[in-house]
């Protein structure tokens, strides 16, 4: 079991173990400072909890499994932002997918249009800032202006 945590990922090899085997798993970190970062693993519910430490490679390993296993990762610390004014300095749109929706952020207000990939028109709106669509798993291209994106959902 791996607690949720904003802006950590944890990648497990295998989400069930054969008794008496091991498993691997990466930690990543997007936007937040892992500088204090501990990742600490824990057999059973009531087990003891032991900081473990990742290879040259960044992989942590588990051996010798025989109960539920509990990964945490403590210390982890949002980053400072650069502008101090809180004002976003952005002068491109940014189009990404993140849980089976697709964000699109534009600097100003711009026209996006969001189309199938057999060409159906799926949203034709105004927007600036960043907005979210939740739409089917697939392939789509996002216009933005004259720049065009092609993403996967």
């Amino acid at each position: 079991m791996v607690e949720e945590c904003e802006g950590v990922t944890v990648e497990t090899s295998s989400t069930v173990v054969r008794e008496g085997q091991s498993m691997t798993f990466t930690v990543d970190i997007a936007g937040y400072s892992a500088e204090d970062m501990t990742v600490k693993v824990k057999r059973s519910l009531f087990g003891t909890t032991d900081v473990i430490e990742p290879n040259n490679e960044g992989i942590y390993e588990i051996k010798n499994i025989y109960t539920d296993i509990y990964i945490t990762v403590d210390g982890v610390e949002e980053e400072e932002e650069e502008n101090p004014t809180g004002m976003e300095e952005m002068q491109t749109a940014k189009v990404y997918t993140k849980d089976g929706s697709i964000y699109v952020q534009t600097p100003q207000q711009e026209q996006v249009q969001i189309i199938s990939i057999s060409g159906a028109v799926l949203k034709n709106e105004t927007q600036v800032g960043l907005q979210r669509y939740d739409l089917p798993r697939g392939i789509y291209i996002i216009c933005i202006g004259e720049e065009r994106f092609k993403v996967r959902n």
